[in-house]
């Protein structure tokens, strides 16, 4: 582990839970003990129970009723014939019954048959048994309030043989409050992820997934699907003329009219920008063909806006599956070829995938080439992004980007060539580069300097010797564990394999982030179990903070969430002043954007590094 004073520290310190008696488990009236909590009370009931034995050997009932009325926690002990010998004040108060009339009586003389036979019950399985039971049940309050307990029951013998059930509840109403709240926000976080807040359609992320689901399906059960890859012709223009404003409203009024065309079991949404795509279920190229006439008739037509009336065409690219691709990435790439040379080529409304006049497939197979060839001679630069504290904009760490200059074609997107990485299976080669650039830059600063967060691929955690790859990486750099961060996002993490190899990186104080939080299928079950220590807010959630209340909420929410599981919070695409002044305010503390800085090469970095001495140190613990 690392040692105190290292630039993570901070965040780490930040990231780990209080120590505290919370459960997170799903509720159940009979389930098995909650891995945070429950299980406690166990070894509390033990020494209850000594003290119990203690004082009963003394006969000193006096003692007793003293000794449970300083817990604050309602407690009872009953005889073997299931009649309370002892309870304390808090069960008094619980139940609206006074001490003297629970002693000698069972629940049957004291609560409504129902209650009194679930009670008796329990507690004569855990007399039978032996077995201590934990039960979360709701129990009316004497104040007339249903409250959620928590029970644990457990059962002793004394010197003489005899049994002594110990009983003692735990209120959690409040507890359980808050996470159904948290479970709520968690909700609405998902659905804003996987809705276009500009148009209501689907956005790209729910594109992937329902053309995932789609192209299961279909090949499971042999049918045939399209995809349509579209595009507004002189939709730049437009903006350029009319403004931004008039832009959104022409791209609203364009997915109202192709939601209209679609049939009731295609897919229509929008990629961003004026992009957008439709799974269409057809019977192939006959059907899709109608489609996409349909689509370009009615986009045709003019559009009547609040400050003018315009016209516009679209192109359309169309991929059949399984003709054209029988992956979901693959359906894309060449609807989106298709789209390109109707577009630039034909000018054709539309155009149907053609392997041997795709431009894009022969760009493609060069640039994979490329490629391979420059990530195997360790040709790959990384620009680094700082992240700073929002309320001084000081530099704590950065994150470093891959960034890739081809001999004949210049600088290619990131987007491009790390998709074309992991689909030609190079990612793992590139990853260790990227990897290796930055502990490069690690172990320059030393020890006293920031840490670097790098971006891991899912399909690099596929790899088995992943893990031996980033120790061996840092061994040979001479970088410390505790200055490098791995970011991740939560579908990396689809198996327990995957999990348990993060949590090895984590064991030699590695931290880990969570990438692009709020755009996944964020569960508060799931993200308490996994090894995070900081969560990354998507930019689409920081970009929507000053649309409406809405991105305020739902920054308020994931700032509550990460505060409940213990994890770190940094937002990620601070363009602006106003907006960092907001998440401020919201109680996010790091961040990161083009208002600190953009991503810049390695020897530009140095020129923001602190001094050693300014450089923050946690501070010490008390010896």
């Amino acid at each position: 582990m690392c040692p105190q004073g290292t630039a993570l520290e901070p965040l780490r310190r930040m990231a780990t839970p209080p120590e505290r008696d919370i459960p997170v488990q799903t509720r159940s009236l009979t389930r098995e003990p909650d891995p945070i909590g429950p299980s406690d009370d166990v070894p509390r009931v033990r020494r209850l129970a000594s003290v119990i034995r203690r004082g009963a050997v003394m006969g000193d009932t006096m003692f007793l009723n003293n000794i449970i009325d300083s817990v604050a926690d309602p407690i009872l002990v009953k005889d073997a014939d299931l009649r309370f010998l002892l309870v304390n004040q808090a069960l008094c108060e619980f139940a609206g019954i006074p001490r003297e009339r629970f002693i000698g009586m069972t629940d049957a003389d004291l609560f409504p048959a129902d209650q009194a036979r679930t009670f008796n019950e329990m507690d004569r399985r855990v007399l039978n048994t032996g077995r201590p039971n934990i039960n979360e049940e709701d129990l009316l309050h004497a104040d007339g309030s249903t409250r959620t307990i928590r029970t644990t029951k457990t059962m002793f013998v004394d010197d003489d043989g005899g049994k002594v059930l110990v009983g003692i509840f735990t209120d959690l109403t409040a507890l359980r409050a808050t996470q159904r709240e948290l479970e709520a926000a968690n909700k609405r976080l998902s659905e804003l992820a996987h809705r276009d807040s500009l148009t209501g359609l689907p956005n790209r992320m729910a594109f992937e997934d329902a053309l995932t689901t789609t192209t299961h399906g279909a090949q499971r059960h042999g049918e045939v699907f399209s995809v349509l890859f579209m595009d507004l012709n002189g939709f730049k223009q437009i903006n350029d003329t009319y403004g931004h404003g008039v832009g959104d409203e022409l791209i609203r009024a364009t997915a109202t009219r192709l939601a209209g065309v679609g049939r009731e079991n295609d897919f229509v949404a929008r990629l961003g920008g004026d992009e957008f795509v439709v799974i269409a279920r057809t019977g192939g190229n006959v059907d899709a063909r109608h489609l996409a006439e349909r689509i370009a008739t009615v986009i045709a037509e003019p559009f009547r806006l609040s400050k003018a009336e315009v016209c516009i065409s679209i192109s359309i690219g169309v991929a059949n599956f399984p003709r054209d691709g029988i992956d979901g990435p693959e359906l894309i790439r060449h609807a989106d070829a298709a789209m390109y040379r109707a577009k630039r080529v034909t000018g054709h409304a539309f155009e149907f995938y053609d392997a041997s006049q795709s431009l894009l497939a022969k760009r493609q197979f060069l640039l994979e080439h490329q490629l391979r060839r420059d990530v195997a001679a360790g040709q790959i630069d990384i620009h680094l992004q700082p992240i700073v504290q929002l309320d001084d904009g000081r530099v704590l760490g950065f994150e470093a980007l891959a960034r890739w200059c081809h001999p004949d074609l210049g600088t290619i997107a990131p987007v491009e060539f790390i998709a074309l990485a992991e689909q030609s299976r190079i990612i793992d080669r590139l990853g260790e580069v990227v990897l290796r650039r930055a502990c490069e830059f690690i172990a320059q600063q030393g020890k006293a300097g920031q840490y670097v967060s790098v971006n891991v691929s899912s399909r690099q955690l596929e790899e088995e010797g992943f893990v031996a790859q980033v120790l061996r990486v840092l061994a040979e750099t001479g970088a410390s564990p505790c200055q490098l961060a791995l970011e991740l996002t939560e579908s990396a993490l689809g198996t327990p394999a995957a999990a348990a190899m993060l949590q090895r990186l984590r064991d030699t104080g590695i931290v880990l982030f969570i990438d692009d939080f709020g755009v996944g299928y964020s569960n508060l079950m799931r993200l308490q179990s996994l090894p995070f220590d900081v969560i990354k807010i998507d930019r689409g959630f920081v970009n929507a903070l000053e649309d409406d209340g809405a991105g305020v909420a739902m920054i308020r929410a994931m700032v509550v969430l990460a505060s409940e599981l213990g994890l770190g919070v940094i937002a990620e695409g601070i363009e602006h002043e106003r907006q960092a002044r907001m998440l401020r305010d919201l109680g996010v503390s790091r961040g990161q954007g083009y208002f600190y800085g953009r991503p810049a090469p390695v020897p530009h970095c140095h020129e923001r590094l602190p001094r050693a001495a300014e450089i923050e140190r946690p501070e010490q613990p008390a010896a």
